[in-house]
């Protein structure tokens, strides 16, 4: 008999034990999300907070224009719930990894209940994200389907999201107010990236060096491109740290133009960076130069 009390007491400790320190196999992990781009990684990490893990799937200094898929990139998908992405040909390239990768996980394109830039051929401008009252529905969408997903937290989602609203909401007053006193409206890009930004801040983009991102432009689009340059009298062309700028630096030294890295897409080589005060910098650099 006393054995027998001594071993279930030790059984009840070991139970207690098992419970109480929560091992690994009674511990539940959480909800894995994707994300395509930056920007997309860090709104979807705002508004799900601590309640999941998110995952960028483009590497910091890749361009979702020229990013090459690798094998690896369908294993990184494996065991997600969701994938954001921006859509409109920019990123649609994730539908056929996910297949592979996590072939559940629903795929949500961003773009709903946005106005979107429409080229002459009928395609879209992807790059919505670069206007922040854009973002601020691209949170809106997030946070619907993750409620979706996890009905659960359905409330942290929606208080998370009211308190991120805000915070673009400053920045969109600051990055207003930062472009509304310079003399020069009228800007030159590397690659068609800059209108939704460009609208919203009271900015002209007149032409861009690359109309396909990652391709060397014709010689009679060149031409065009440094007769727009000197028509408008321009000082400046804004490059991006995503593509080489190799090719336009001759054509900068002839024309007595200044390149200006601006950033559209990433969080920094650490990956610890936030959209918000990306955008902001852009800003604060287009302010200074366009004085």
């Amino acid at each position: 008999m006393i054995i027998l009390a001594v071993g279930l007491l030790l059984m009840g400790i070991g139970v207690w034990y098992a419970f109480s320190h929560k091992p690994q196999f009674f511990v539940q992990t959480k909800p894995k999300i994707a994300a395509t781009i930056f920007p997309v990684f860090d709104i979807t990490r705002n508004i799900v907070g601590d309640r999941a893990q998110v995952v960028q799937i483009i590497p910091p200094g890749a361009s979702p224009h020229t990013f090459e898929v690798t094998p690896q990139t369908a294993l990184g998908l494996q065991g997600v719930k969701a994938i954001f992405k921006i859509g409109s040909g920019l990123d649609d390239w994730i539908d056929d990894v996910a297949k592979s990768g996590s072939p559940d996980a629903p795929i949500f394109a961003l773009s709903q209940r946005i106005d979107l830039r429409r080229f002459a051929d009928g395609s879209v401008d992807p790059h919505y994200w670069l206007d922040l009252s854009n973002v601020q529905v691209i949170a809106k969408n997030i946070s619907d389907a993750v409620s979706e997903i996890d009905p659960a937290n359905k409330d942290y989602y929606q208080s998370n999201l009211a308190a991120y609203s805000k915070k673009l909401e400053t920045a969109d007053g600051e990055i207003t107010g930062l472009l509304s006193n310079i003399s020069q409206k009228n800007i030159a890009t590397f690659h068609d990236a800059w209108y939704y930004f460009a609208k919203r801040y009271g900015l002209n983009v007149v032409t861009a060096f690359e109309p396909f991102p990652g391709k060397e432009p014709a010689p009679r689009y060149l031409a065009e491109f440094i007769n727009e340059i000197k028509k408008y009298n321009l000082k400046v062309v804004f490059t991006e740290p995503q593509f080489s700028s190799q090719s336009l630096e001759q054509i900068a030294k002839d024309q007595g133009v200044a390149l200006v890295l601006i950033n559209p897409v990433d969080g920094g080589a650490d990956g610890d960076g936030d959209f918000i005060s990306v955008l902001e910098g852009d800003a604060r650099i287009m302010a200074s130069v366009l004085k």
